[in-house]
């Protein structure tokens, strides 16, 4: 016997149990343990002093509320015994487990037994394997998660749906169909959003547009959903609103592989962008792709000074050195301000600089120029571009693009079927992990590889006229729709153009000139081309 053990008998019964520690439900549960520990401590006339439960908590982290009452009432002088099931209810962390068992209990007099690991600190000959078995529960713990997080790492490069525990604002999630389904009540909130933005409305603006208007923000619905009334549901976050307008899901995409934990700490890390799984088109797009993009540029560029919006922002760059040309105010001659394009780059002579008024101006001309050409020869302009490209395309064509994307799809299936059955074979015991891991990792990086050489030659075999016959008739729609009252607008501008280069010159007078290149988003040389032949 220990001579430090008091002959007292006070006795706290310390269950957990951690579904994420990999412990079996029925075998592990709650009461199970209760049903052993409440038997062993009676038939050993132990006075139960109390009960210490943590219910889902992992044993890797003693940041537990039942085990910090515990010592609470160990540091207290209430315990004098501890009883656990066994040595992995304390906790999976060997160093925090021996801290507490060969110096915390022994400091203030506890007597600790784990019952199926026969651990009793009060028999000095039981507690030689203790340091053994903590670090054996610590390597069953890093082992689990590792074979937990392979599990989940296939499913995110197989692109298999998994409820998160917060729904995307904008959808609800159907969990007997596996999938995301449109909101219809929140939905139009994202649309709004997204639709303010694209007509020049700044990120503070839209939140206090949304709030103004009484738009419920997402955290409030989550809340509503709970049961939970907010008296002030209506309050949104500029930072929200970002994240709405960044976030590619609402393509109807699905991105898995955002963050990951360390199995002993439990934080959170963010996982860099391009390292994230993303599968396109899995659910009903909230937003089309189209507007997604366009969203997008406007954020390129588009620093606001002194509340200022650049309705050219990552459209306008200068022409001597690319970088993007920014906004400034000041006053003009007449003592009226004026808006100005500058690049910030340079001083050098040629640097792009324009006042905002004499861009609009020269867009205006070159969009009406457009107008009035293409719609008069719409029919010569079709045939015309379609023959262009065409001869563009047979000249980097040939038939072993086609058939090796046939190749390369019956091999994709192969392996497709081949990750299926290795991770049934996985979750059914039936393969040792290293096997798995190994034949896993061979798969993946073959389908990859093969993914990407599959759209390269999918770029290459495209000679679909058709389809580029309709992205014309688009571009020509958005160009008819244009009148003088819109031509401006953030939407029309941007449908349209996608580069504007500002470059300035020596007139041989006292201003400047200025030299504006445009560049349409369809067809661009094939349009320039057709102009100056009709010129």
């Amino acid at each position: 016997m220990n001579p430090k053990i008091k002959n007292r008998n006070n006795c706290a019964i310390y269950c957990r149990l951690s579904i994420e520690d990999g412990d079996p439900v029925e075998s592990q549960s709650i009461n199970n343990q209760k049903m052993i520990l409440t038997k062993y401590a009676l038939d050993h006339n132990f006075n139960i002093y109390n009960y210490y439960i943590d219910d889902g908590f992992t044993g890797t982290s003693f940041n537990r509320p039942g085990f910090k009452q515990l010592i609470n009432d160990i540091e207290s002088g209430l315990i004098d015994i501890v009883i656990t099931k066994d040595l992995s209810r304390l906790g999976r962390d060997y160093l925090e487990s021996g801290k507490y068992i060969e110096r915390f209990f022994p400091e203030h007099n506890i007597r600790y037994i784990a019952i199926n690991d026969m651990v009793d600190t009060s028999k000095d000959e039981n507690t030689d394997i203790i340091p053994l078995k903590n670090i054996f529960n610590e390597f069953y713990a890093k082992d689990l998660s590792k074979k937990i997080k392979a599990t989940f790492k296939y499913q995110k490069e197989a692109g298999i749906y998994k409820k998160t525990a917060a729904t995307l604002f904008g959808y609800i999630d159907n969990p007997s169909k596996g999938r995301r389904e449109i909101n219809p009540e929140t939905a139009p909130t994202i649309i709004k959003i997204y639709d303010l933005f694209i007509h020049g409305y700044s990120i503070k603006g839209i939140a206090d547009y949304l709030s103004d208007n009484k738009y419920i923000s997402p955290s409030a619905y989550n809340d509503k959903l709970r049961g939970i009334e907010r008296t002030e549901p209506y309050i949104w976050n500029p930072s929200t609103i970002k994240i709405i307008l960044r976030n590619e899901e609402y393509m109807g995409h699905y991105i898995k592989g955002k963050s990951t934990k360390n199995f002993k700490t439990k934080h959170v890390i963010l996982i860099p962008k391009e390292e994230r799984y993303v599968f396109k088109n899995v659910f009903d797009p909230i937003i089309s792709e189209e507007t997604f993009r366009l969203a997008q540029s406007l954020f390129v560029g588009n620093k606001k000074n002194s509340g200022i919006t650049n309705p050219y922002a990552g459209l306008a760059f200068c022409g001597i050195c690319g970088k993007p040309l920014s906004i400034q105010r000041h006053k003009g001659g007449s003592g009226h301000y004026e808006e100005r394009l500058v690049c910030r780059n340079t001083n050098e002579i040629g640097k792009g600089t324009i006042l905002l008024e004499d861009l609009n101006e020269v867009i205006k001309k070159e969009l009406f120029t457009l107008k009035n050409v293409l719609l008069k020869n719409k029919t010569i302009f079709l045939d015309f571009v379609v023959n262009r490209i065409e001869e563009l395309e047979s000249k980097q064509l040939t038939n072993e693009y086609s058939i090796r994307l046939i190749n390369i799809d019956k091999r994709l299936k192969e392996l497709n079927k081949y990750i299926q059955n290795l991770f049934e074979e996985s979750i059914n015991q039936a393969l040792p992990t290293d096997t798995y891991n190994k034949f896993m990792q061979e798969y993946l990086f073959e389908k990859k590889t093969l993914e990407m050489e599959y759209n390269k030659y999918l770029l290459l075999s495209n000679i679909d006229n058709d389809n580029t016959e309709t992205k014309l008739n688009k571009f020509l729609n958005k160009l008819d729709n244009m009148d003088e009252d819109n031509f401006t607008s953030a939407v029309i501008i941007r449908n349209l153009i996608s580069k504007i280069l500002i470059t300035t010159f020596d007139s041989g007078t006292s201003k400047l000139g200025k030299q504006v290149t445009i560049y349409y988003k369809c067809c661009d040389s094939a349009i320039k081309e057709f102009i100056e032949g009709d010129n």
